[in-house]
């Protein structure tokens, strides 16, 4: 056989092999990525707690939960203690979150002994819910914060869909900062 029949053969059945290991190999079940629709995407609200459309927001952080609902135009008000305000600020915070949305294309399925190391295991995760009346917008399980290297910027948050196995990497946001004090961080402070 000349040399160059054998190269021609040669680079023909490695062709062949690629091709079939391409069609044989097992394929990866592709995560979906997460999407939360915004709910004033590009919208200038000047008090997101008093004039978005989200009036009522529910948060548990371990065995603790509060509800917190608007009132009226000017006034936040909790479920516990019954009838002390909610700090306006915390509550744009919260609602400054998922003004425009979230995405999130970096996720892994998480369970077990998993959730723990992702921040979403019951003692350190928090629940937050949002509604538009009666309408659930958005049910979501905050987990931790990574850090960047250096400590500069808000890092990323491990977060998840309630009820769902996959924990996506929301990145260059810090999720859980209006939360950082507890359930007591989101009361008014104010005495008169």
């Amino acid at each position: 056989m000349k040399k160059s029949t054998i190269i021609v053969l040669s680079v023909f059945l490695g062709l062949l092999l690629v091709a079939v290991l391409i069609h044989v190999w097992p394929q990866g079940k592709g995560l979906p990525p997460l999407e939360i629709k915004g709910f004033a995407v590009g919208e200038k609200v000047e008090k997101l707690e008093t004039e978005g459309p989200i009036d009522r927001i529910d948060v548990t952080i371990g065995n603790e939960q509060v509800t917190i609902k608007r009132e009226d135009k000017e006034r936040l008000i909790m479920s516990k203690p019954k009838g002390a305000r909610a700090d306006k600020y915390k509550v744009r915070q919260i609602l400054e979150l998922f003004k425009d949305g979230l995405r999130s294309v970096v996720g892994t399925k998480v369970e077990g002994q998993d959730l723990k190391a992702f921040g979403l295991d019951d003692k350190t995760r928090v629940v937050v819910k949002l509604d538009q009346g009666e309408t659930l917008f958005t049910a979501v399980e905050i987990g931790s914060v990574q850090k960047p290297v250096g400590e500069y910027g808000e890092g990323d948050t491990f977060i998840r869909l309630v009820d769902s196995a996959i924990a996506y990497r929301v990145i260059g946001k810090d999720l859980r900062r209006p939360f950082e004090e507890g359930i007591k961080g989101l009361r008014e402070k104010k005495v008169f």
